[in-house]
């Protein structure tokens, strides 16, 4: 049975997560990709290489879209400020290239 995970260290970030996912198997800081299982369901903000490595072990990725103004680039948001910018969800499918 597929599991939806929630990679995120930011506090307003996994709340929002959690208001919005039916349901919330796992929450976890930092994703180890060898954890995943084909059609797990992962949320959060990954770097590029994390979501091809998701992509390639048949898991799915949520990225949480957040346009965010310079001026709030570095700073923790909270729930407040998070939800004034218009999250979203979208899918992410990535690979990599061959040299």
């Amino acid at each position: 049975m597929p599991r939806h995970i929630i990679v995120s260290r930011h506090p307003a970030s996994i709340k929002w997560l959690r208001q919005r996912l039916a349901q919330v198997d796992l929450e976890l800081a930092h994703l180890d990709t060898a954890l995943l299982q084909p059609g797990d369901c992962v949320y959060g903000n990954l770097t590029v290489h994390l979501v091809v490595e998701v992509n390639q072990r048949g898991a799915r990725y949520f990225h949480l879209q957040i346009n965010l103004p310079p001026e709030l680039r570095g700073v923790e948001l909270d729930a407040g400020q998070l939800a004034s910018l218009n999250p979203k969800l979208t899918e992410i499918r990535a690979e990599s290239v061959p040299d």
